[in-house]
């Protein structure tokens, strides 16, 4: 077997996690200054209005676009088709929630979200243009591109958000952050990108997109839904403030999860699709992402969960503590993430995008029961049941990759709990140092260094396979640096 051939697929997951990490670093600073000059009610307000903005952006942002990455062969004609289509869905997805908008604030009775929500939804139109641009990039490896286009829409939406905030704009700064981003990635891309937008349209090629989209589409709509009841229950049942310390307490971990499962999804299913017709090199390449993937998430993970109360105390301000149980919660349902990622990119790689679908009816179901059993005993609980179903779903996928690619659940085990289990371990002793009354910013920097010291400690001596491969990767790129000099 070819091990540079793995070892490309791995190194452009490295580099757009980089990439995406850069922007995630630049978002978390603004949240962060944000947050401490908005209340709580303030993210609730536009929470309740992300739970709709979600479930119709699933019918801009998967479908066409995950078809242009995955099939062999693409042209113009089926870019400009994809663009038509997908942009007629996001101004009737407009259209509806416009219409839908007083009947929305009535069901949470709250009169404001009306005009905001006609105002946020603005970001469905837009984005179903660079939607379909930023596919064409994934398509072409263009991943340099994409992270100047998304560091651009950053800082100008970031400094759009904070100027409002300190201007005493409320939740409108944050309506305001959401439409500047996507319209500024829609200018980036269209004067970056090498392929310009362009509407057309092709019969064939729009049932060819669709044959293989619509599975992808269904499976993501189930996906969205699913996650956004959650929201959706405790926004309605509850309030905008409990709501907001849900939303809140996902807000870093998913941060540190996102940049990876973002590699996941843009350069594995294009890698995957090139790799379709050889198992073996599938199989390598969810060995090197499972295990990677693992190796670097489980130990932030498990540091954050460790020291929320410190961490959120000292960026946030006391007011936002109540979000520490959901963050705690939030890291074990983001850590299964990118590997149910993988699962599915390779499933859909090979064509079997009728198998995510299927998978779903698998999965909901269990996780919908789970939901309605824990209604009645508060917000808390519903973030228990979805870190349970995560756990199940994660499962699920491991069966379905054993039956259609031939790998095994024993290797799929393999890859990620070595990382889990020295982070558990490490993160145990990090947790004691909680007791030592000094400085919060000292502690916190003396719990990190503890925290990464043994992880890397335990790692070579338990000879985990991630610790190895970066550490190899480390090496050659200073080899390379050495015959560059």
């Amino acid at each position: 077997m070819d091990n540079n051939k793995g070892q490309s697929v791995s190194t452009s997951m490295i580099y757009k996690s980089l990439e995406r990490y850069s922007v995630l670093l630049f978002q978390t600073i603004v949240q962060i200054v944000v947050a401490r000059i908005l209340s709580p009610s303030d993210y609730g307000i536009v929470a309740m209005m992300l739970v709709f903005i979600s479930i119709a952006s699933v019918f801009i942002n998967n479908g066409f676009n995950s078809a242009i990455i995955q099939k062999k062969e693409a042209d113009d004609r089926d870019f400009g088709t994809a663009l038509l289509i997908n942009f007629l869905i996001g101004i009737i997805f407009y259209v509806f929630l416009f219409l839908a908008a007083p009947s929305i604030a009535h069901f949470y009775n709250e009169p404001n979200l009306v005009v905001c929500l006609r105002v946020l939804a603005l970001i469905l139109p837009i984005g179903s243009i660079s939607s379909i641009q930023s596919a064409v990039a994934v398509r072409m490896m263009m991943f340099r591109k994409l992270f100047i286009c998304n560091i651009i829409s950053s800082v100008i939406s970031g400094a759009v958000g904070v100027v409002m905030a300190l201007l005493g704009a409320g939740y409108w700064a944050l309506i305001a952050q959401q439409i500047s981003s996507v319209i500024v990635v829609a200018i980036a891309l269209t004067i970056n990108a090498s392929w310009k937008p362009r509407f057309a349209f092709d019969v064939n090629s729009a049932k060819d997109q669709f044959r293989f989209g619509w599975k992808m589409l269904s499976a993501a709509l189930i996906n969205a839904v699913y996650r956004e009841l959650n929201s959706l229950i405790i926004g309605r049942k509850y309030s905008a403030t409990d709501l907001s310390f849900y939303t809140k307490g996902r807000t870093f971990p998913s941060t540190i999860t996102s940049g990876v499962d973002s590699a996941l999804q843009t350069v594995l299913l294009s890698s995957f699709s090139k790799k379709q017709d050889n198992i073996k090199e599938i199989h390598r390449m969810m060995h090197v992402s499972s295990s990677v993937n693992s190796y670097l998430l489980s130990p932030l993970l498990c540091f954050l969960a460790v020291v929320g109360s410190s961490l959120t105390s000292l960026l946030l301000t006391d007011k936002w503590l109540p979000m520490v149980p959901y963050m705690q919660i939030c890291c074990v349902t983001f850590a299964l993430h990118p590997m149910s990622s993988i699962n599915l990119q390779a499933l859909a790689a090979i064509g079997r995008s009728d198998v995510r679908l299927k998978l779903e009816f698998i999965k909901k179901p269990f996780g919908i029961l789970l939901l309605i059993l824990s209604i009645p005993h508060g917000p808390l609980a519903i973030a228990i049941s979805a870190a349970i179903t995560s756990i199940f779903s994660l499962f699920v996928g491991f069966m379905a990759c054993k039956i259609l690619l031939n790998y095994r659940i024993s290797d799929s085990l393999k890859d990620i709990l070595p990382s889990f289990g020295i982070s558990i371990a490490v993160g145990a002793i990090v947790y004691l140092l909680n007791s030592i009354n000094i400085n919060q910013v000292l502690l916190l920097t003396i719990q990190f260094i503890v925290m990464v010291g043994l992880y890397i400690a335990f790692s070579a001596i338990f000879n985990v396979f991630g610790y190895n491969f970066l550490k190899q990767k480390y090496r050659q790129y200073n080899n390379e640096l050495h015959i560059i000099k």
